[in-house]
């Protein structure tokens, strides 16, 4: 997900990131319209996918381009809609996508790391794992094991690309965490991740974060010689494969609402559907730039 800016130095195009956190992040606005256009391709109702256009002749195209005001349209109604004087707020609103889980490559393999304050915003009680102590970090219990075998006599260490943490002297157990939406996940998936999940001190996280990006190169191609276009050559960042993020959507009661004086016949839960329907097409039609180059594709269990 880029942040549309390019900068010298190490990296020309950069990802999009918090500004407080500097963390990567996933704006609302940039899967929004992707996941309608999926529930528009699951409910045959391509005309609702995007904006209506106002000069588009109705009588000639059968309203192709024209978004429908319909109390029972199952795009219209979750995602929101303007037509001619008629217009709706959609009854699901979306939050950002914040990073969970971070991949990062150890001498134990991939582990997923997370810190307390970023696990914060995803726990149901509010009640977060205490932090381990300065620059150390805790690891589940099997970790532990096998990083004392590996280190024998001597204090063992996790390395994180190039920091090296010692363990703190608690386990972590991402499942005691009880965060929102955990149980939406395989259980496969989740039992590794759990098995493989570090915590981090809040003071080191997004270092690690910002150290383990990917750094691509990329060289524009010139049509006519076929080689390499002069001076095209660019960088730019992603986020590896196996970044697990987590948001939030707010639901309002269509029995709350009416279009053009008609109740909106559609239920909470036929609302929600839809727009389930729309999340599962993102693994397919993909969010951000260079969707046709490998990026973009992410799995939404919820």
């Amino acid at each position: 997900m880029g942040s549309g800016e390019q900068r010298l130095g190490r990296v020309d195009n950069s990802i999009y990131r918090e500004t407080g956190t500097m963390l990567p992040n996933i704006p609302a606005k940039s899967y929004v319209g992707v996941a309608r256009t999926g529930t528009a391709i699951i409910t045959n109702e391509g005309h609702c996918a995007g904006k209506s256009d106002d000069s588009a002749d109705a009588s000639t195209n059968d309203g192709k381009n024209t978004q429908c005001d319909k109390a029972k349209c199952p795009v219209c109604v979750p995602y929101g809609f303007t037509k001619d004087n008629s217009s709706l707020e959609g009854l699901a609103q979306f939050h950002d996508a914040r990073l969970l889980l971070f991949p990062v490559y150890s001498l134990l393999g991939t582990i997923w790391v997370t810190s307390p304050w970023v696990l914060r915003d995803f726990v149901a009680d509010q009640k977060t794992p205490s932090s381990p102590k300065m620059l150390h970090c805790q690891v589940p219990g099997a970790l532990r094991e096998k990083l004392a075998s590996a280190f024998d006599d001597t204090p063992p260490m996790l390395n994180f690309g190039w920091l090296s943490l010692p363990l703190d002297d608690d386990n972590f157990d991402i499942k005691k965490c009880n965060i929102k939406g955990w149980g939406n996940l395989p259980e496969s998936l989740r039992d590794e991740l759990a098995e493989r999940c570090v915590l981090v001190g809040d003071e080191v996280f997004s270092r690690i974060v910002n150290a383990n990006l990917e750094v691509r190169t990329s060289v524009s191609i010139d049509p006519f010689t076929g080689a390499a276009a002069h001076g095209a050559l660019y960088t730019y960042e992603a986020v590896p494969r196996g970044a697990v993020y987590g948001f939030s959507i707010s639901y309002k009661n269509p029995l709350l609402f009416k279009i053009g004086g008609n109740k909106i016949d559609l239920t909470l839960e036929e609302v929600k559907h839809s727009v389930h329907e729309g999340l599962a097409m993102l693994n397919i039609l993909g969010v951000g730039a260079m969707k046709t180059r490998g990026f973009g594709r992410f799995e939404v269990f919820c």
